[in-house]
């Protein structure tokens, strides 16, 4: 599978996602899930964009794993060293913990993302443009594909990953959070 296929994959996840509306997991739920797929092969240095799509098909119908309350610690998804000190499954790890919890605090603020036609902004300062599954799973799609040609940083780091890595589903998963 191509990038491409990928990024169109991920982009129908997201149509299908909106079209089922109730019947479809929650954001929290489904990262939840999509983190219990991943980890069975956080071992892995490579990875494919068909295990890729595959995780994110798989999440959809994955039991979730718990929330843990210590996740709530992780303000902030991007490490100060990064990515000298840390490998490419721990940034993806701390982004996908970051994102559960931040969602979670934003439910207990009362103010879910997707609640609201606009972004919401959690007690740790993140916006979230797309707060519905459907919505964050389109726009992680389109953010990588409008983003495609730029150097991509994270704590000033310049990196470009164009292959299916661990580091790519993390700047994917940020983009459906970001990318308006």
């Amino acid at each position: 599978m191509t990038e491409q296929e990928f990024l169109n994959e991920v982009r129908y996840l997201g149509y299908d996602t909106e079209d089922a509306g109730d019947a479809a997991p929650d954001l929290e739920t489904y990262l939840r899930a999509l983190y219990g797929v991943l980890r069975e092969r956080r071992e892995a240095e490579q990875v494919e964009f068909d295990f890729l799509a595959e995780a994110l098909t798989r999440a959809f119908t994955a039991e979730s794993v718990p929330f843990e309350e210590s996740w709530r610690g992780i303000v902030n998804p991007y490490e100060e060293d990064f990515p000298e000190r840390s490998s490419a499954w721990t940034a993806l790890e701390r982004t996908l913990l970051f994102q559960i919890a931040d969602l979670r605090r934003l439910a207990d603020e009362g103010e879910p993302p997707g609640s609201s036609p606009d972004r919401a902004v959690s007690s740790t300062g993140h916006e979230w443009y797309n707060g519905t599954l459907g919505s964050f799973l389109s726009a992680a799609s389109y953010g990588v594909s409008a983003k495609s040609d730029e150097v991509r940083t994270r704590g000033g780091a310049p990196r470009r990953e164009t292959g299916a890595t661990w580091l790519y589903l993390e700047y994917l998963l940020g983009m459906g959070q970001y990318y308006e």
